[in-house]
């Protein structure tokens, strides 16, 4: 729970590696969940009255910290213009919060708690680059029911074929009767 700057950054960059595995972003989306959940157990806690101002403030730069973190993962990755827009405005929520001379509580966080919100609430697939090759869709769900499956095209064949051998066979015995 208290993880100084320096370790975010350094994971942050020790992370970065995973940018060029696959088109959906893993550790965005864990940073985000992440975020999220640390800020609702600290607007917890100041409703509580279990945390001090001091304490406010440093969970304030840390988180201010992994938004920073997020914007370097946003250029490295093609995120959405809202995705970017909401960061701006974490980014901002948390600054606000920060001149603040009170802890945490839930009176005045409605702002921060929407945007990680609809930060989270975004699709999870963020397309990313590949050196100079760009991926733009998601990758194929092998159990999508949308999929044409050949075995299944393979059987449409062969019963269209039984059908027309069938007919064919009734036509001629008519024509012999």
């Amino acid at each position: 729970m208290k993880i100084p700057i320096v370790a975010l950054v350094l994971a942050a960059l020790w992370s970065g590696c995973a940018l060029f595995t696959s088109p959906y972003d893993y550790v965005t989306t864990e940073y985000i969940r992440e975020l999220t959940q640390r800020t609702k157990e600290v607007v917890a806690d100041g409703n509580a009255r279990r945390l001090t101002l001091a304490n406010s403030r440093k969970f304030l730069r840390e988180s201010q910290a992994q938004v920073g973190i997020l914007r370097i993962r946003a250029n490295e990755t093609y995120m959405s213009d809202d995705a970017r827009t909401l960061l701006d405005i974490l980014d901002r929520c948390y600054a606000t919060l920060l001149e603040h001379r009170s802890p945490l509580r839930t009176s005045n966080t409605f702002e921060l708690r929407s945007a990680l919100n609809s930060l989270q609430n975004l699709a999870p697939y963020r397309p990313v680059r590949f050196s100079s090759t760009q991926v733009s869709s998601p990758p194929e769900d092998p159990f999508d029911s949308t999929d044409t499956d050949t075995t299944t095209t393979k059987k449409d064949d062969d019963k269209k074929r039984d059908r027309k051998d069938r007919d064919r066979d009734d036509d001629k015995r008519h024509k012999k009767d």
